[in-house]
Parts: structure tokens; C-alpha cells; sequence
């Protein structure tokens, strides 16, 4: 019973400290994260990875939607005469 207490005070204790020191070199993390995050030429490189970003995807929109455009439509082009769904051949 006395090692549990020993121990859980242990534990406590060094969860208080740990906590504590954890916090505040999670505060000095996030400080020095936002004075980089505002430099200019952070911000450089931010927007052209966005400009890029909006480029790749309206290229690959404007793709998807023209092959779309182009394929016919399955429900009535593959049919045959006969009513029986014909292979379809690419």
C-alpha cells in the first residue's frame, strides 16, 4: 500500500512539473510558429502554393468535365437493336 501512495504521489508530482513545463514550451512553440508564419517571404511561398493549387485544379476540372462531356451515355448507347447489352469497346 505505502509503494501505490509513493508511487501515485510520484506520479502526481511529476505531472504537475511536467504539465507546467510542458505548457509553457508549447506557448514558446506557437509564439515562435507565428512570428515565421508572418516573415514576408513565408507568405510568398504560401500564396503561390495557392495560385498553384487553384491552377491544378481547374485544369483538372475543365479535363474531367470535356471527357465527361465526350462519353456517351451507357444506358442507351450500348444497347443493341435487339434489347441485349452490346461489349463495350474502347
Amino acid at each position: 500500500m505505502v509503494r501505490k501512495f509513493t508511487f501515485l504521489l510520484g506520479f502526481g508530482a511529476g505531472y504537475l512539473l511536467g504539465a507546467r513545463a510542458g505548457k509553457e514550451r508549447y506557448r514558446q512553440v506557437v509564439d515562435k510558429a507565428d512570428q515565421i508564419w508572418h516573415e514576408p517571404h513565408v507568405q510568398q511561398a504560401a500564396q503561390k502554393g495557392a495560385h498553384a493549387a487553384r491552377n491544378a485544379v481547374e485544369t483538372v476540372s475543365a479535363t474531367v468535365s470535356a471527357k465527361v462531356a465526350g462519353t456517351p451515355d451507357r444506358d442507351t448507347d450500348s444497347e443493341g437493336s435487339d434489347g441485349e447489352r452490346s461489349p463495350v469497346t474502347e
